[in-house]
Parts: C-alpha cells; sequence; structure tokens
C-alpha cells in the first residue's frame, strides 16, 4: 500500500513538472478585449469601439506586446461639440484606463485620415512592443499611451491591461465629456 502512493506521488509529480515544462516553453497569446459603448448619459448614442491587448510568448518570454483601440462616431456629434469634419480633425479624444477606480494610463488616439468627411470618424491607438532580437523597442503606429502619469510628460509604451480593467473614451474640452466605455475580459 505504502508503495502504491509513493507510485501514485511520483507519477504525480512528473505529471506536474511536464506540465510546468510545457507552460515554460509554450507559444502562446494572452488576450484582452472590451467592447466600447456608449455610456455616461449618452451624449453620442451611436459611438462604438473596441480595445484589444495582445501579448504573444515565444518559448515562455514575451516577444510581442501589442495595444490597440479604436472608436467610431458619426459626424455631426453635437452632444460631443462634434459639428464638422474640421471639429473631428480638431478633437482630443483620449482612451483612460483604469483598475479599481484608480486611472494607470491615458491613451491619445488620433483620427484616421480617411475618416470625418463622410459622415464618420474613427480614432485609433495602435502600439507595439516587441523584445525580439533586430526589432526590439516601441513602435507607435498611431497615438501614444501614457502608461505612467505621476511622470510629466507622456512617457508612452503599451499599458498593463488585465482582466476587468474598465476604458472609457473621452473627447477633452473645458472638461472631459465620456462618451464610451468597456470592462477588458480575457478572451
Amino acid at each position: 500500500m505504502r508503495a502504491r502512493k509513493l507510485v501514485l506521488i511520483a507519477a504525480g509529480v512528473l505529471a506536474v513538472s511536464f506540465l510546468v515544462a510545457d507552460l515554460a516553453f509554450a507559444d502562446d497569446v494572452i488576450w484582452f478585449r472590451a467592447r466600447l459603448e456608449s455610456c455616461c448619459g449618452d451624449p453620442e448614442p451611436e459611438a462604438e469601439g473596441k480595445a484589444d491587448r495582445r501579448t504573444q510568448f515565444k518559448r515562455g518570454v514575451a516577444w510581442k506586446d501589442k495595444f490597440s483601440a479604436k472608436v467610431e462616431i458619426p459626424v455631426p456629434s453635437p452632444g460631443l461639440g462634434i459639428l464638422t469634419p474640421l471639429d473631428a480633425q480638431l478633437a482630443d479624444v483620449r482612451l483612460v484606463l483604469s483598475r479599481a477606480g484608480v486611472v494607470y494610463a491615458e491613451c491619445m488616439l488620433v483620427l484616421d485620415d480617411d475618416e470625418g468627411a463622410e459622415g464618420e470618424a474613427e480614432y485609433h491607438v495602435d502600439l507595439e512592443f516587441r523584445t525580439r532580437t533586430g526589432r526590439a523597442g516601441l513602435r507607435a503606429r498611431h497615438g501614444s499611451c501614457d502608461v505612467d502619469l505621476v511622470t510629466p510628460g507622456v512617457q508612452n509604451g503599451v499599458p498593463d491591461v488585465q482582466d476587468g480593467d474598465v476604458a472609457t473614451v473621452n473627447v477633452m474640452g473645458l472638461v472631459a465629456v465620456p462618451f464610451a466605455d468597456g470592462m477588458f475580459r480575457q478572451k
């Protein structure tokens, strides 16, 4: 009986060690997504969008960390003070990220060059950090994210989004006007 218990324990330890080894060398993706929907008194009821963070691992090491978001609004959007395509171009649209009610990052979205004149404005942020040799570093395709709000100036980087974090989209003016939000969930 005692030998049988030892064999079962040894088999369990061996199975766990294979599992840990498999996880340590996994080629995996961790993905969080927030669906951005109209909120906050509906200053723009047709606002919608999404935000994603994807981290890719090779052999257990993160080698690509990407954050992107887009939000679409109709033009005109009187509740946001965006009445013309020029207003859409001049608008300061930001995505504010918070965890447990504490803001930890703020992303400045940029207007897609092809948008605004067709009755719709689409704002983006798209950042990617790679650790791979030869291409290491941050690549900002659209917009920026300040990931250290305590330090003066913009500390551009990929926000550390986690499950349950909240994304709120604001148009900035004399006061911030929130118009869309969503909660990140792991996919």
